[in-house]
């Protein structure tokens, strides 16, 4: 059908020539042949004679470097051997006769005698421009080309030109959808049948419609036409039996579904080099979105295109992924995830209802008996009342409120302030005596005899309600004894995580199925100066370990300074960790893995997702946090290996802090031993593979191990450590301002260099870093980059912060900083489902990516406060009812 498509535009380009080309004074008298049989003449000696055909084909062929205008251009080259490979076979093709003689028919329909009459009139000679503009431009606006086309089209099936053999393997009902289609594509003959009248049918429109064709930005990497997904999904067809299709009559009726489908061809190589950009290790590859009948699957799609006349032409796609309908009920895995799911959902309700109606209960129904049995007359008290005594006005001796209240002169455990101002009395100056004035009358409420001790329902219940997490999650309070700074590093920190991951995560990163319209410009990025810092968010992951090695120190010397270290601490020293991380990881490894194929759909989603994927076979290098060592390259939830390190970190952290406690000497060099031992490991890495995070694809060593490997990652961690100790044995508030200025010009040098100094081999221009200068960069930069946070949160501990610590101690902060780790589990996750699930390509630039950004980390916190209030939370407290009921704390 191509072929015959592109002759009969041949055919009729060279008819719109010889029009234009006649010679009025001799063929078109009104006793002479007129121009439309000349066309025909010219056209029918052109089919008789062959060897006139074979030398067109030469002066095409010779024609051909012509056409590659600026020079050797591999698309032209390509496009025209394949034009010119389909020629021969539409020249001596048996039903060339049939379309010249459709067309013969039409041109005889055309009637452009008033046309002669008028150019005689006008006296317009044969030369004259404007005969040939009169006539050649009546004759194409007067020829009928849609009936032409359809007369030509329906005169064959597209079961003629893409015939399917015996060794053809594809599916029956899918070959003759497919061909119906096609065929009502052209135009159907509703019964009866007249020959010159046809009718469109709308559902085959539609499907065509919804195929994707080709956009300009081709050079810019727009390579996926993607159609219209949701229109090819509602497409219902059907025709009734009797109806003449492709000149054949349906003897049954026609009834499919639309199904979305995604073909990709490879590109020759001489293509993706004529593009002349990095692409990183991503595979560039034309992509089809093709709407075809239900009945199709994807080995289908894929033998149709290795039938007829284009079998051998080497256009079969190397992958074809079709969208199936999803069942949950036929998934089992997906079953009882949800499931799981589900009644986690119920429980939490169930508890957050109860724990809720009790409150409710508890503050509206006994109300007025509380306040009966909980008040007490001051006057019968006589005296001077100042933060814990009572004296006589004209006494000079004191006595306790402690002892008052053991002779029942005082409520039970009353407990009065110090300074205290208001109506009772007058203060004293520098802490003094308050005189009491008038106490008649005066009641103050009676302290409650505590709460009642709950039954492990009644905790339990209370674990799992939303009534009680929810405040604790959004809780802004302060502990005066707490590190506050912290929470802002947390916050900022898993931005700029999130940050470098919106380029990675479905964007720059995907392979098997294209998601921006210009991937090309991505290059464009990577050479710029502001781009360096996006770039540099591994560094973050740097931060992250710093706080992990400096709180499990710092927190752990101040316990084991109150209790022994036996068996019984160790074993709670681990699993409180454990504990700690797993159920949620867990959970999130579950939903994500299990029902990831049902949170979305789409022209760009991946028929398979193996950061998901591998999860089912594993999943148990995640529960060991082992998954950073063993099946890199089939990690479950790739971004999980900070988690593997992290754990494996602190599996070792005693090692170093209990040496900090006992001999702290040996404990510093031990320390600074294996930060060392890191750095040089990961020089010796990254000496060996090369790479950095932005060329995984490319260079999968740099993974596997330089990245994720502990051993290259433990500096950072080792510096925190030091950091703990430090924090640990000085007093806060002895840094000088001296000090705090130094340090705080030297933190803002070094890491700005950190971030931006590879700029230095990333511009344009520029050559790159030989191996050793990466390897001292990649080895060095991260403990630098973990001193520089160092110092910030020990300035900032320490009062000399500034607006900065202001910033990074804000109460508004603290409620964000508690979502962080089920933010990092969620982050990729709702990037891929965004990114996959939209119905359009996206397009890079600041704008769009600045609103990406924003949607994700907004979209991300919702999530984690959602995941955090249902699955987090009950399980912290579920450790602390646990093991609290022992006699134990954690």
């Amino acid at each position: 059908m191509i072929r015959h498509a592109l002759f009969a535009g041949v055919v009729f380009t060279f008819l719109s020539y010889v029009s234009g080309q006649a010679d009025l004074e001799h063929s078109y008298t009104a006793d002479k042949q007129p121009l439309n049989e000349t066309a025909l003449f010219v056209a029918d000696a052109l089919y008789k004679h062959p060897k006139l055909f074979r030398k067109l084909l030469k002066i095409g062929a010779a024609a051909k470097p012509l056409l590659n205008v600026g020079g050797d251009d591999p698309k032209t080259s390509m496009f025209l051997d394949f034009v010119l490979d389909l020629l021969p076979g539409v020249l001596g093709s048996p039903q060339t006769a049939s379309i010249l003689e459709i067309l013969a028919d039409e041109l005889h329909r055309v009637n452009i005698t008033d046309v002669y009459q008028y150019v005689q009139s006008q006296h317009w000679n044969q030369t004259d421009p404007r005969t040939k503009q009169a006539i050649s431009g009546s004759l194409l606006k007067r020829f009928d080309k849609l009936r032409a086309a359809r007369r030509v089209l329906t005169r064959y099936s597209a079961r003629d030109f893409l015939p399917r053999t015996s060794n053809d393997t594809i599916t029956d009902v899918c070959y003759n959808d497919m061909m119906n289609f096609m065929d009502a594509l052209v135009s159907a003959q509703i019964p009866p049948r007249d020959n010159l009248n046809y009718t469109f049918i709308p559902w085959a429109l539609n499907m065509f419609d919804a195929f994707g064709k080709p956009t300009g930005g081709i050079t810019k990497g727009s390579l996926y036409w993607v159609g219209s997904y949701d229109l090819c999904m509602s497409i219902k067809a059907g025709l009734p039996a009797g109806v003449v299709l492709g000149n054949r009559t349906l003897s049954t009726p026609i009834k499919f579904n639309g199904k979305f489908c995604r073909a990709q061809f490879r590109l020759p190589e001489a293509v993706i080099k004529s593009f002349n950009v990095d692409t990183r290790g991503v595979k560039i590859s034309l992509s089809w979105g093709m709407c075809v009948p239900d009945s199709c699957h994807s080995n289908d799609i894929a033998q149709m295109f290795d039938l007829g006349i284009i079998k051998g032409k080497g256009m079969t796609p190397h992958t074809v992924t079709c969208f199936e309908d999803k069942d949950l009920t036929k998934d089992t895995s997906g079953l009882v995830a949800a499931i799981i799911l589900l009644v986690f959902v119920v429980v939490v309700v169930f508890s957050t209802l109860v724990d809720g109606v009790g409150d409710w209960i508890k503050d509206n129904i006994n109300t007025d008996n509380e306040e009966s049995d909980n008040t007490y007359e001051l006057s019968k008290i006589n005296g001077n009342v100042n933060g814990g005594y009572v004296a006589g006005p004209d006494e000079g001796s004191s006595q306790n409120v402690m002892e008052l209240k053991s002779a029942g002169e005082l409520p039970p455990a009353y407990t009065p302030h110090q300074n205290d101002k208001g109506d009772l009395g007058e203060e004293y100056l520098n802490g003094g005596a308050r005189k009491i004035n008038n106490t008649s009358g005066v009641k103050v409420s009676r302290p409650s005899k505590g709460k009642p001790k709950q039954t492990v329902c009644q905790q339990l219940t209370k674990a799992f309600s939303l009534y009680t997490n929810i405040p604790k999650i959004l809780n802004g309070t302060k502990n005066p004894n707490a590190i506050h700074c912290l929470h802002g590093i947390r916050f900022f920190s898993i931005l700029w995580v999130i940050l470098g991951h919106t380029y990675n995560y479905g964007i720059i990163s995907a392979t098997d199925n294209p998601t921006t319209e210009n991937l090309i410009d991505a290059d464009k990025l990577f050479h710029r100066f502001s781009f360096q810092g996006i770039q540099a968010a591994g560094f973050a992951v740097d931060t992250f370990f710093l706080l992990s090695g400096l709180l499990i120190c710092f927190l752990t010397l101040k316990d084991v300074k109150k209790r022994p270290v036996n068996c019984g601490y160790m074993g709670m020293f681990y699993f409180h960790r454990y504990w700690r991380l797993t159920p949620i990881y867990m959970i999130v490894m579950m939903a994500f893995s299990c029902l990831y194929r049902y949170l979305g759909e789409g022209p760009l989603w991946p028929a398979d997702l193996p950061a998901a994927d591998n999860c089912k076979q594993y999943w148990w290098t995640n529960l060991l946090y082992v998954n950073n060592l063993v099946h890199v390259d089939n990690q479950c939830l790739g971004w999980s290996w900070y988690l593997a390190d992290d754990m494996q970190f602190y599996v070792i952290s005693p090692l170093f802090i209990l040496l900090l406690h006992r001999i702290p000497v040996a404990g510093v060099l031990t320390t600074v031993s294996m930060m060392f031992a890191g750095i040089g490991s990961s020089f010796a890495m990254e000496y060996k593979y090369g790479g950095d995070m932005f060329r995984m694809k490319e260079n999968p060593h740099y993974w596997a191990d330089v990245y994720i490997v502990p051993w290259t990652r433990v500096g950072a961690y080792c510096v925190g450590i030091l950091l703990g100790y430090i924090m640990f044995k000085t007093k806060k508030g002895t840094l000088s301002n001296k000090k705090a200025l130094i340090g705080w010009i030297l933190t803002f040098a070094v890491g700005v260099t950190l971030c931006y100094v590879t700029y230095d081999y990333r511009a344009d221009g520029k050559d790159p870093w030989p191996r050793w200068g990466t390897s001292i960069y990649e080895s060095f930069g991260r403990p630098l980059w973990a001193m520089c946070v160092a110092w910030i949160v020990y300035a900032c501990h320490n009062g000399k912060g500034g607006i900065i610590n202001s910033i990074l101690s804000f109460s508004g902060i603290i409620p964000l900083s508690r979502l962080t780790y089920a933010a990092y589990l969620l982050h990729p996750i709702m990037m891929i489902i965004y990114v996959y699930g939209r119905k359009s390509l996206l397009y890079i630039s600041d704008y769009d990516i600045a609103y990406l950004y924003m949607g994700h980390v907004i979209c991300t916190y919702l999530a984690a406060f959602f995941f955090s209030s249902i699955f987090e939370a009950p399980f912290l407290t579920l450790e602390k009812i646990l093991f609290r009921r022992g006699g134990h704390s954690s």
